[in-house]
């Protein structure tokens, strides 16, 4: 779901620019155009593409299922799926210009932020605490 939000991301972008550079879309003329109601669609599929692979709320539960896998295939999605949302979410942070999506951001961070600090702190075994402290 996450990558068919991004693709959608990314062709509304094309479609609203007319530009597939990350160059040139974040140029001064284009992210004007980022203020319509496209713009804020574009923003959402960001958001929802951003928040699944980092194990964000309401999304967390696929890394705390993963603690069942063996410790070498935990620690590649830990360290490659987890990490690709903040990637993604900073090479498109010139986009993000409406005020509802930031708190709609902010909003889920600090949920996940609790969630995680609250699950580092119950759990004993030290997977499920680093589950935690990556989704915190």
């Amino acid at each position: 779901v996450s990558w068919i939000a991004l693709v959608i991301a990314i062709l509304l972008t094309y479609n609203v620019t007319g530009e597939w550079q990350q160059s040139t879309i974040f140029s001064d003329g284009h992210l004007t155009q980022f203020d319509s109601w496209q713009g804020v669609v574009i923003q959402l599929m960001l958001v929802i593409s951003v928040i699944i692979p980092a194990a964000q709320w309401p999304f967390h539960r696929w890394l705390i299922e993963s603690v069942a896998a063996p410790t070498p295939v935990s620690a590649i999605m830990h360290a490659g799926i987890v990490n690709v949302g903040g990637v993604i979410l900073t090479r498109f942070a010139p986009i993000f210009t409406n005020e509802w999506i930031i708190g709609l951001l902010i909003i889920i961070a600090t949920i996940s932020v609790l969630m995680g600090a609250g699950i580092s702190l119950v759990h004993v075994d030290y997977k499920r605490q680093l589950v935690g402290s990556t989704i915190g």
